[in-house]
């Protein structure tokens, strides 16, 4: 039984020995999806049992983490998670200088390992954050691994970069620069359902669904102000002034793409979710008031081929009223059929369509290790019609959306049944 006991602040020589190795790989490589990576936990374990029977809780436990020839030693793990934390399988948090000031693995602060326990392919995040990337968008790269902790399998989850600081630095640079943008990062935190209405002048309440990632010491003014005013100006701004007053809080042909992609993948859970918005985060740059939304937690897409793409649209303050300014409108649907000549697209010496590929190669990846995770609480044939009926979607979702695109663009055209074959 491997016992973990050193829970000191240990002198920054010692950790940058044991950091060496960290310097022939790298982040890439760790989030290479075209393998299935072994990454290994290993602490006390009283401290694991009381981690999984205390899942509800944001304590932290001390442990060491390898990955293939790259160990960090006194890390901190704490299960994460909202509607997926359980006992037998639990989501994890990875911090690796909570207990050694200014530690990093392959150069980051933090990493998740994702139970992905509402999804029985283990696999819609990744392909979804894969096609907005694929439409330009900024995302947390993802891959999957099989997960030991004390030298026992625990399950496949899925390695995702959290969304912080260090997020900020890889993806922001300043304009015409090479510098890391220093902007500031809001995680939207679901409260109650909220459709972007107004919350009134105090700033309170937009401090309790956007937490600050970033410059989190900042006053509530230089936080929270620029919030209020964008979700004013996107319900009080005058019809002649939307496009102008609006653009300039939020980028708005950026969050017609992202919507043009999250309503091609039918998502259940997202800016327009079944109880409202959900799963986003807000990046404000360090020179600019123009907001970029940013998508998280993609893990309810692939919900129905012939879901509309308008639907919950008008629900939606901030996008209902965007999508009545005719050129955001042309980009919405723009984005829509991008995404599904991107579903579509074919690479030179490929036998399948990309997201049909993207799921088959998904699963012949990870199968055999689905088959024998023992947090696994579905079926493998669950498993197996799950992303047989994801592949489905994937083939018949784009000759869906390009009808209802045409639709849209040619209102006084007679109806017809997208959905019939």
């Amino acid at each position: 039984m491997y016992q973990f006991a050193c829970r000191l602040v240990l002198p920054l020589a010692l950790l940058a020995a044991w950091a060496l190795p960290a310097l022939a790989q790298s982040t890439d490589e760790l989030f290479d999806d075209s393998q299935l990576h072994e990454i290994r936990l290993l602490l006390n374990s009283n401290d694991w049992a009381r981690l999984k029977a205390d899942f509800s809780s944001n304590t932290y436990y001390p442990a060491d983490l390898e990955w293939r020839d790259v160990k960090v030693r006194n890390i901190g793990i704490r299960s994460r998670g909202l509607g997926t934390r359980n006992e037998f399988k639990p989501g994890l948090r990875v911090d690796m200088n909570r207990y050694a000031s200014g530690q990093r693995f392959l150069g980051m602060r933090s990493l998740l390992l994702d139970n992905v326990y509402r999804d029985q392919s283990l696999m819609r995040e990744r392909v979804s954050m894969k096609l907005f990337a694929r439409l330009g968008l900024p995302v947390p790269r993802e891959s999957h691994t099989r997960l030991y902790v004390n030298n026992e399998f625990v399950g496949v989850y899925a390695i995702t970069e959290e969304l912080g600081e260090d997020f900020v630095r890889r993806v922001f640079k300043k304009p015409e620069s090479d510098e890391p943008d220093k902007g500031t990062l809001f995680e939207y935190k679901w409260i109650d359902e909220w459709n972007f209405g107004y919350l009134g002048a105090e700033l309170e309440a937009y401090k309790t669904r956007f937490e600050a990632r970033t410059h989190e010491n900042d006053s509530m003014v230089d936080l929270y102000g620029s919030v209020e005013e964008l979700v004013r100006s996107a319900n009080q701004s005058p019809v002649d002034r939307y496009l102008e007053d609006v653009d300039a809080l939020v980028d708005l042909r950026k969050l017609m793409v992202y919507m043009g992609v999250e309503a091609f993948l039918a998502d259940y859970d997202g800016l327009v979710g079944y109880k409202g918005m959900a799963n986003f985060y807000l990046y404000r740059p360090e020179d600019s008031r123009q907001a970029l939304f940013i998508p998280w937690d993609k893990d309810q897409t692939f919900y129905n081929a012939t879901r509309d793409i308008g639907h919950g649209l008008g629900n939606n303050e901030l996008l209902r009223r965007a999508l009545d300014v005719p050129e955001l409108r042309a980009v919405f649907l723009d984005a829509l059929e991008r995404a599904a000549n991107e579903a579509e697209a074919l690479a030179e010496g490929a036998s399948l369509p990309w997201m049909e590929g993207e799921l088959v190669r998904g699963r012949d990846q990870i199968r055999a290790s689905v088959v024998t995770d023992p947090g696994r609480w579905f079926s493998v044939n669950d498993f197996d019609d799950e992303v047989n009926r994801m592949i489905e979607f994937a083939r018949t979702r784009p000759v869906f959306v390009r009808c209802q695109v045409d639709q849209w663009r040619h209102p006084g055209a007679p109806p017809r049944d997208c959905a019939a074959r």
